[in-house]
């Protein structure tokens, strides 16, 4: 049976504003971690480290491509959560245990971001003391959230 437009598209905002706030979740514990592990974190050079992705290296040369970043990094971020309110959606055990989905949803985005990182030539395959924090920001700081606010929005 057919979706209303209604619906859709307020599964559609519920998607997007779950991937918005789980990108700022995430970025808190990527900039915390990176703080009190490596000493300091230039959020700029991060940014543009991810506009690098998408344009090239030429990005790390220019502070201005940081905001390309931003965007990037939360527009891909809200892609996921509008992904994730569509197989919630579909498959009633997403639904009815959104810890355990989110974390597994999260794991699933970590892996599938690192292949995309490494196909670009933008990152190396990571050390495995380094793979640790990657796994948890991703399931318990990103898909957790997701999951999480998808179900109490939904249901509200």
């Amino acid at each position: 049976m057919p979706e209303s437009a209604p619906l859709l598209r307020r599964r559609i905002v519920i998607g997007i504003t779950a991937g918005f706030v789980a990108a700022a979740i995430i970025d808190a514990y990527s900039f915390a971690a990176m703080i009190f592990v490596a000493g300091g974190v230039d959020i700029v050079r991060e940014y543009q480290y991810t506009a690098a992705a998408l344009v090239g290296k030429i990005a790390l040369t220019d502070p201005h491509y940081a905001w390309l970043g931003v965007a990037a990094h939360f527009a891909i971020s809200a892609a996921w959560g509008a992904g994730y309110v569509y197989v919630a959606t579909r498959t009633k055990q997403v639904d009815a245990f959104p810890l355990i989905s989110g974390f597994v949803y999260g794991g699933v985005v970590w892996l599938l971001t690192l292949l995309f990182q490494v196909a670009a030539g933008m990152h190396n395959v990571p050390e495995i003391s380094t793979l640790g924090y990657g796994v948890i920001g991703y399931t318990l700081f990103f898909g957790v959230p997701i999951a999480v606010l998808t179900k109490a929005w939904r249901d509200a």
